[in-house]
């Protein structure tokens, strides 16, 4: 089992099983920007956590290769597989999610995650988070991908149940034009669900992960 905490109320968040998936703390409610995961086999390396990260992107973050492109904010996610951060690109001022792979997840699936940069990179579509960059921070492999503050289809489904006809087959036709869009650079999704369709403020249906 590994036990993260909420960052808003502090409650523990505790994944029983490898694919478990968190979108929102199951005490105060609030989004967890990134779904918290556990490692293949469901256990974190002896003496390393997502603390003593934190701990050390929040220092490297102001290194100046990094800090010319963008500002570390605060910690939104966090799991064992990494952490997450709320940034602002320097150049345009945008409003961007940071994720980093943990150390103990680097160990598994650093390789990947640096092909799923390259690939995502080269999607360019409304219905598909974009990837504004990806590189290297003290070790440590990271994404940009842009700010949605419209929350997970998961959340509407939970706080208004159904929906309307009309929105519903809108959404699923926004999640199939992002998939094609995907299909054409080769990537296979493998886990839409609820958690991982996204909604800009404005209401566009993004997919994720």
């Amino acid at each position: 089992m590994i036990n993260d905490t909420c960052v808003n109320c502090g409650a523990a968040l505790s994944l029983a099983t490898t694919s478990a998936t968190l979108d929102h703390c199951p005490n105060c409610r609030s989004q967890i920007s990134s779904p918290v995961r556990t490692l293949s086999g469901g256990q974190s390396a002896p003496g390393e956590s997502w603390a003593d990260d934190v701990s050390v992107l929040t220092s490297a973050a102001n290194e100046r290769e990094f800090a010319s492109k963008f500002t570390l904010g605060k910690l939104i996610g966090t799991g064992s597989s990494g952490v997450v951060f709320e940034g602002v690109a320097v150049a345009s001022s945008e409003r961007v999610e940071i994720k980093f792979l943990s150390r103990v997840a680097k160990m598994e699936s650093s390789g990947r995650f640096h092909q799923e940069g390259r690939l995502l990179a080269a999607i360019h579509h409304p219905n598909v988070v974009r990837l504004l960059d990806f590189g290297e921070l003290k070790g440590f492999p990271y994404h940009v991908l842009e700010f949605l503050d419209g929350g997970t289809l998961r959340q509407r489904l939970e706080t208004q149940g159904r929906l309307p006809v009309t929105e519903a087959i809108g959404t699923t036709l926004a999640c199939l034009s992002g998939l094609s869009a995907c299909h054409e650079q080769g990537i296979v999704h493998r886990d839409l669900k609820p958690e991982n369709i996204l909604f800009s403020g404005e209401g566009q249906v993004k997919i994720t992960d």
